[in-house]
């Protein structure tokens, strides 16, 4: 008996069709994951690397403020929680999506 729209009762049967709804909704959250943990990792690490390559930027303060902590403070965590935004949205879209395709068929 082969279906063209799945069901959930298909997750929960022990085969290769549910098996694969449950990988294909993993590899969409992996790929999700991906793109949020790519952008992140390169906002955390601009920073140490810069100061490495310019050790004159840890010197630096801006009105009496170590620029290492201004850059802590407003250049990494602002972007890391918009990144974490993007990723709750996407991930509750991908979550949607399986939801909506196995509701078709009720």
């Amino acid at each position: 008996m082969s279906r063209s729209v799945p069901s959930a009762a298909d997750l929960y049967v022990s085969g290769a069709y549910g098996e694969t709804l449950l990988r294909s909704l993993m590899r969409a959250q992996l790929g999700v994951a991906l793109g949020v943990l790519l952008p992140a990792a390169a906002v955390v690490v601009t920073f140490p690397i810069l100061s490495v390559l310019l050790p004159g930027l840890v010197s630096i303060s801006v009105f009496t403020i170590p620029l290492t902590v201004l850059v802590l403070g407003f250049g990494i965590y602002p972007p890391l929680v918009v990144l974490a935004l993007v990723y709750v949205r996407r991930a509750a879209r991908v979550e949607e999506r399986f939801v909506a395709l196995l509701d078709e068929d009720q």
